[in-house]
């Protein structure tokens, strides 16, 4: 059900059930949240009276979280102050990273603070955007496994089978976000896939 937090802003609370398929017959683990839901004119607020009064209320009976975020958190400067969420969840688009500059949301994501899902499932890297920039340039965001080496290839055919597709560029996954400036082959369009080794 709705909760507050210390401001008097509805946050939620929430109930995840998860179990381990591995093993049969076992009952299901039922993890109880409450989070907050911030949306700050400045996006390096610690929150740290949001924080403080749901873990004086919930400490230990309840995960406490960043349930929303417009933009993306400063983790980092949170955890100097104390406030350490269980975890965080950014909007997408205008209201979550893609409002914070490219090397803002690359050094949250990058810090040895925060571990992001695609750490945790290591799920295979994906492009999520393609923005033209001034030039005529491509710039390509997109997650990826943090350490693992990627190669980003073109081809101006999607059927081509995919060793015959041009190498643009190679390099290693620093978090959970990267941006690859690739330039238009040709000036023609075309299709771009990014593999890992």
């Amino acid at each position: 059900g709705p909760g507050r937090d210390a401001r008097g802003e509805a946050g939620q609370q929430v109930t995840l059930v998860t179990r381990d398929r591995s093993t049969p017959c076992q009952r299901p683990t039922i993890h109880r949240i409450v989070g907050v839901d911030a949306y700050p004119a400045d996006r390096r607020d610690t929150l740290s009276g949001s924080w403080a009064a749901l873990l004086a209320r919930f400490n230990g009976r309840k995960l406490v979280a960043l349930t929303e975020f417009g933009g993306v958190p400063d983790i980092e400067r949170m955890h100097r102050f104390g406030v350490r969420w269980a975890y965080f969840l950014s909007w997408s688009g205008t209201y979550g990273p893609g409002s914070e500059s490219v090397e803002t949301v690359a050094r949250i994501y990058q810090s040895p603070e925060v571990i992001t899902v695609d750490e945790l499932n290591s799920a295979p890297p994906v492009i999520m955007e393609a923005v033209r920039q001034p030039g005529g340039t491509l710039q390509l965001r997109g997650t990826g496994p943090r350490g693992a080496k990627y190669r980003l290839l073109f081809s101006g055919e999607l059927q081509k089978p995919v060793g015959q597709w041009a190498a643009k560029a190679n390099g290693s996954f620093l978090g959970g976000v990267f941006v690859i400036p690739a330039g238009v082959e040709g000036g023609n369009p075309g299709f771009y896939r990014l593999v890992t080794p």
